[in-house]
């Protein structure tokens, strides 16, 4: 919807103006049909990068496993040793085109980060947003998610929160909270719950942790 693209076009022109230069950014549509909007272009032409952020447009269905296939693709020719490689993902979830269950996204996502190609989630929209699987996505896929759903949280994650989570120093990190019965009577875990594990499984390295 207009509500949704436009907060996306908003959002990421701000991200845009807090690159370097030296950074790169490609573009892949999957609104209708898959397609390489821009290919991977040099932020300091930032002019021509924002340009084509301001064509998108909201049509037909959507094929959110396909994109994702070329978004690696994408990433993975044009890594950079030693760099943050990142998919940033902007969805309201709602894949109905292709590959589009959770299972079978998540499959590919494990599949494609061992490329060292980081996944980050954005997610916009209400009534038929899929926030559990926005954040399934990205926790597999090494990266973050943020939900966005106006122009003051666009800017506010696209401004400042975003890049305090895009370098990872950890990948895997696990550790336990033990409380005090005597002082904590009870506690609620509370936008982790499916990230939970079970006490043995903290020494099984093949056991997938958070990223940090």
């Amino acid at each position: 919807g207009s509500d949704r693209i436009d907060l996306i076009k908003t959002g990421l022109c701000t991200m845009i103006d807090y690159m370097k230069p030296t950074d790169r950014i490609a573009i892949i549509t999957y609104s209708g049909e898959v397609k390489m909007l821009l290919e991977s272009t040099l932020v300091k032409d930032a002019s021509k990068i924002k340009s084509a952020i301001k064509k998108l447009n909201a049509n037909g269905s959507t094929a959110g496993g396909a994109a994702m296939k070329m978004a690696y693709e994408e990433a993975t020719e044009h890594y950079i040793k030693g760099g943050n490689n990142r998919i940033i993902m902007c969805t309201d979830g709602d894949f109905n085109l292709g590959t589009s269950s959770e299972a079978g996204l998540i499959d590919l996502i494990e599949e494609k980060k061992e490329s060292g190609v980081f996944l980050s989630c954005l997610g916009f929209g209400t009534g038929n947003y899929k926030d559990d699987k926005m954040e399934a996505l990205a926790d597999h896929g090494n990266g973050n998610y943020f939900y966005i759903d106006c122009t003051a949280e666009a800017e506010k994650a696209l401004e400042n929160e975003i890049w305090s989570t895009l370098y990872t120093v950890a990948k895997d990190t696990k550790f336990q909270v033990e409380f005090n019965p005597e002082t904590v009577a009870a506690y609620r875990i509370i936008g982790y719950e499916n990230r939970q594990m079970a006490a043995e499984d903290f020494s099984d390295d093949t056991k997938d942790g958070g990223e940090v």
